[in-house]
């Protein structure tokens, strides 16, 4: 009598995020290291108020890939650990996330002379470091890992409103005068201290995502390429 052959087991790892996050990267390389060349450079390229080039669409991979990752991570944590154990650790990484940014996004000399900065008030030392150093592409991940912690174990419909939610937060902050202010000098950085609002909706689709993916991975499942094709087209 034969024997079945064992089930393989499934590795830990997706290789469809880590070949999006290579992707991602290289991405980046190409328009950073081309922005420095920007009239041999086409517009597609480039990062501009016109519409939506490829250069747009790195930050938002980011952090759909911290979104994904993120909702694997923890879920996985939750599951060993508990909640608890799964929260604590969490906050804990996003706080050295936030001290990582402090050191690489180091603050310039705000002032001559010490006479010069005991005369200067909080927000004239501050008010770049907040608004625009501190808040470049680690910063921004980590208070929107921040933000969206507390709905990583919620159903999905529950995760979408949030999302909607946050963005039309910023909707109205803009309204009643953050777009101004975010882009008067000194100019915020990738949203600014606000634009995590707007990172939520990348980072809750990444979260999605990865629900689809995972729940695929199981014995006699695929991964439902059509409904995340049409979600994509519809977004």
């Amino acid at each position: 009598m034969s024997v079945a052959s064992p089930v393989p087991t499934l590795s830990n790892r997706i290789v469809s995020l880590d070949q999006f996050r290579g992707y991602t990267v290289f991405g980046m390389f190409i328009v950073n290291f081309m922005g420095s060349f920007k009239l041999a450079t086409p517009n597609i390229l480039l990062h501009h108020h016109t519409h939506c080039s490829y250069a747009d669409l790195i930050m938002p991979h980011f952090l759909f890939c911290v979104g994904f990752a993120f909702r694997l991570t923890f879920g996985r944590r939750d599951y060993k650990d508990g909640p608890r154990k799964a929260y604590t650790r969490v906050v804990r990484r996003i706080l050295g996330l936030m001290l990582v940014a402090f050191s690489v996004y180091h603050v310039s000399r705000v002032a001559s002379s010490w006479e010069e900065f005991t005369k200067m008030t909080f927000w004239d030392v501050m008010l770049k470091p907040m608004k625009n150093t501190w808040l470049q592409t680690l910063g921004q991940i980590a208070l929107t890992s921040l933000w969206i912690l507390p709905w990583l174990r919620t159903r999905i419909p529950t995760r979408i409103a949030f999302m909607i939610a946050s963005g039309v937060a910023h909707h109205v902050a803009c309204y009643y005068g953050y777009f101004v202010w975010v882009n008067t000098s000194p100019g915020g950085v990738d949203g600014g201290p606000l634009g995590f609002l707007t990172w939520t909706v990348p980072a809750i689709l990444g979260t999605i995502v990865c629900d689809w993916v995972a729940d695929a991975r199981q014995a006699n499942k695929h991964a439902p390429l059509a409904k995340m094709f049409f979600w994509s087209l519809v977004i």
